[in-house]
C-alpha cells in the first residue's frame, strides 16, 4: 500500500492553490507574491476578491500569472448576501442584481482564462417553506447558465451553521439536492473541509459518496480553520484520497495561520512534501 501511494504521488501532485496576501511577507507588491508562490512550486491560486479588485491591480495579477505560468482557480461572481435571503427571496431587485454581477464576472472569468466561480444563495428566509427557496433559486441559476452557453463550473458551497447561521445551503446532503434542483451538469459541490467537519460529516466517507458531484475542495483544518496539522481532520489521508481517486480537482487553500507571523518557511511546511 506504501508503495502503491509514493507511486500515485510520484504521478498526481496535489493542485494546491493559496490566495494572494496567503504568503505574503512585508510590503511585497501583488506580482511579487505571485513570484513567491510560482517559486515555492504551486500551479494555481484563487482569489475570492478578484471582483472587488481595481483595475490596476486586476492586470497586475494577470500579468503575474501568466508570466509564472500560474491558473486561476475560483473567485466569488456575485455579492453575498450573509444577512438575508439573496437569490432565494422573491425581491426581483436581488435576481436582476445576481444576474448583472454574474454577466460581468464571466467577462472577468474569460480573461483569467478560468471557469470556476464559487455561488452562496444566500441566507435562509424565515416563514417561508425551504423547498420554495432552493426552488427559487436554482430557478435562477438555471436561467443564467442556459442564457450564456459558456463553459463554466458554478459551485455550490455550504456553510455550517457554526460559522455562518441559517445560510440557506448549510451540508453537503443539501448541497447535493440543490444540484440535482438545478439539473445542469456544470453545477457542482464546492466541498470545504472545514465546513463538512463543522456539520458533522465524516470528511472521508463524505467525499467517497459526493465524489461525482464534486467540483473543488477548499482545504482547512477543524476545528480553528488553520492550516493542516492544527486540528482533529485526516488531511493526510484525504489528500492521497483525492490524488488516487480525483486527482484533477483543485485544492483551495481556504484557511488562515495559527500564527500570522509565521515566516514562509513554517507555513509551507507541510505543504513541501505534496509539491
Amino acid at each position: 500500500m506504501v508503495n502503491k501511494l509514493h507511486f500515485i504521488l510520484s504521478v498526481n501532485k496535489p493542485n494546491f492553490a493559496p490566495h494572494p496576501g496567503q504568503f505574503a511577507q512585508g510590503k511585497q507588491s501583488l506580482d511579487e507574491e505571485i513570484y513567491e508562490i510560482s517559486r515555492n512550486g504551486f500551479r494555481w491560486i484563487e482569489d475570492n476578491w478578484l471582483r472587488w479588485r481595481t483595475k490596476e491591480e486586476k492586470n497586475t495579477l494577470l500579468k503575474a500569472l501568466k508570466a509564472h505560468g500560474i491558473s486561476l482557480g475560483t473567485f466569488v461572481p456575485h455579492h453575498i448576501f450573509w444577512d438575508e435571503g439573496g437569490i432565494n427571496d422573491e425581491n426581483p431587485d436581488k435576481k436582476d442584481r445576481f444576474i448583472e454581477e454574474m454577466n460581468n464576472s464571466i467577462k472577468l472569468a474569460s480573461l483569467f482564462d478560468s471557469k470556476y466561480m464559487t455561488i452562496v444563495p444566500g441566507k435562509r428566509i424565515k416563514g417561508t417553506p425551504i423547498e420554495e427557496q432552493f426552488s427559487k433559486a436554482a430557478e435562477t441559476i438555471r436561467q443564467w447558465i442556459d442564457e450564456i452557453n459558456r463553459d463554466v463550473i458554478l459551485l455550490i458551497e455550504p456553510h455550517a451553521p457554526e460559522r455562518h447561521p441559517d445560510m440557506l445551503i448549510q451540508t453537503i446532503y443539501e448541497a447535493s439536492a440543490f444540484c440535482d434542483l438545478i439539473a445542469r451538469e456544470n453545477v457542482k459541490i464546492l466541498f470545504d473541509t472545514f465546513h463538512i467537519a463543522a456539520a458533522s460529516e465524516n470528511l472521508l466517507k463524505a467525499f467517497n459518496k459526493y465524489i461525482e458531484k464534486i467540483g473543488y475542495v477548499q482545504l482547512a483544518d477543524y476545528p480553528g480553520r488553520y492550516e493542516p496539522g492544527t486540528g482533529k481532520l485526516p488531511i493526510d489521508q484525504f489528500i492521497h484520497q483525492i490524488i488516487s481517486e480525483k486527482p484533477e480537482l483543485i485544492i483551495g487553500m481556504e484557511h488562515g495561520w495559527s500564527d500570522e507571523k509565521y515566516s514562509i518557511d513554517k507555513k509551507l511546511k507541510w505543504y513541501q512534501k505534496w509539491i
